[in-house]
This record gives C-alpha cells, sequence and structure tokens, in this order.
C-alpha cells in the first residue's frame, strides 16, 4: 500500500488502478449498419484504428461517417481531419452527415510535422477523433529535401513507428485525465516485390508490421467484385480487434 500510494503522488491517482475500474472503450458509431454490427458498435474510444483497402473501395467515405458518428456522440468536442493527401472534399463530407462548421482541417507540409500536430491534437481536451487521410503519404522531411534519385530505404518506416509511439504515448496520458480521444488512420496497399508472397497475401501496407501492433481495430475493404449491374456496394474482407 505504501508503495502504491507512492506511486499515485508521485505520478498521479490514474497512475494505478484496480482491474474491475478499466473499462472497455465505448465506440464511435459510422452509421453503417453492416461495420458498426460487425465492430461491436464502430470505432473505439482511446484507441488507434486503421481502414486500409483498395482504391475506390470507399475508405475515405467510411471515414466521413465515422466523423459524422463523433459529432453526433460527442457535440461538445471536435473532430480534426489530418489532410495529409490534401483531398478533403467538404461537399461529399457534407453529404455523409458531416457539419462543416464542427470540424478543423489540417494541412501539414511534412511528415514530421503532421506527427508533432497530431501528437499536440490528442492533449487537446476538445479533440473527439483524429483522422490520418493516408498513412501512405506521410512525407518525411529527408525525403522531401532529397532528390529524386536517392534511396532512402526505411524512412518512411521509421517515421510512421515513430508516430505511432508518440501517439498511443499521448493516448495513454491522456486516458489518465479521462480525456478519450479516438485515432482513425486510413491506409492503402501495396503490392509486394513479384506480386507473390510465400504466405499466400501479395499486398503490403506502407508502414511495416509496427502498424498491427498499435491499432485495436483494423478493417481491409475492397470493390465488390460485381457479377451483373444489380449489385452494389462494398465488401468487408476482414476485420481484427486485438
Amino acid at each position: 500500500k505504501q508503495v502504491l500510494a507512492n506511486i499515485r503522488k508521485n505520478f498521479g491517482d490514474n497512475s494505478v488502478v484496480v482491474g474491475s475500474n478499466v473499462r472497455q472503450p465505448y465506440r464511435i458509431r459510422s452509421n453503417v449498419f453492416l461495420f458498426d454490427y460487425c465492430t461491436l458498435g464502430g470505432i473505439p474510444h482511446s484507441r488507434m484504428s486503421m481502414i486500409h483497402g483498395a482504391k475506390h473501395s470507399g475508405k475515405t467515405s467510411l471515414i466521413y461517417r465515422c466523423i459524422s458518428g463523433a459529432q453526433m456522440t460527442m457535440p461538445e468536442q471536435t473532430p480534426v481531419f489530418i489532410d495529409v493527401e490534401g483531398t478533403y472534399d467538404s461537399t461529399w463530407a457534407g453529404k455523409q452527415g458531416v457539419d462543416n462548421e464542427r470540424i478543423y482541417v489540417v494541412r501539414p507540409n511534412t511528415g514530421e510535422q503532421a506527427v508533432d500536430m497530431a501528437v499536440a491534437l490528442v492533449h487537446a481536451k476538445e479533440t473527439s477523433l483524429l483522422v490520418f487521410d493516408s498513412v501512405a503519404a506521410l512525407l518525411p522531411g529527408k525525403e522531401e529535401e532529397s532528390s529524386a534519385e536517392d534511396s532512402l530505404v526505411g524512412q518512411q518506416s521509421r517515421l510512421i513507428t515513430s508516430m505511432l509511439r508518440k501517439i498511443n504515448s499521448a493516448l495513454i496520458q491522456e486516458r489518465k485525465r479521462d480525456h478519450f480521444v479516438s485515432v482513425l488512420l486510413s491506409n492503402q496497399q501495396r503490392s509486394k516485390i513479384g506480386g507473390w508472397s510465400p504466405t499466400g497475401d501479395p499486398l503490403s501496407l506502407p508502414g511495416g508490421k509496427a502498424l498491427g501492433y498499435f491499432t485495436s481495430l483494423e478493417a481491409r475493404i475492397k470493390n465488390k467484385e460485381t457479377l451483373s449491374k444489380d449489385d452494389y456496394g462494398n465488401e468487408t474482407l476482414e476485420y481484427n480487434e486485438h
């Protein structure tokens, strides 16, 4: 008891809690019934989630739906959209239910700026949902300053891994303050060299394997394979939560 008292005194009351007081995270619903049903209610609070898939599969549209859900669930707080690709579409976002007067769009110049902004925004108590669109577009500063002929192997993966560690640390700190921020990452797919893999999956994700360890929810989406003109919508191939 004395050790725990000293820890709470030096590091805060919420540094040590009884296991029964650790609650399951609330969810931000996307208002897409099947997605919310499969994810037990939507995007979890105080966690990192990732949506990735083929081009034109509806990743950004689903993200807009999650932003709309955050605005409805937490009207006193504000979502933030880190527009790394520079493609935020206010018209389409509005059609998906987003109130454009209650969202901030941040446009960093480099990946390092995006990481520093993200950490600062997680610490802001007014932030409800932080969106990266997309992780694959993060540009390391060294790559921006170098020539296109230079070989900079692993720069982006190191940047993304550092970003995940910093954001995860910020989420833990905010959790102690009873401030629960959701972080939603959008990612793209890449083909492995040669388009073949002994594991059977020829696709990989920018950022390396660290993404799979830091994200609590991962959804992989693809364009639906249509057999006739009457088939519509997208198909979720995988859903993992850990």
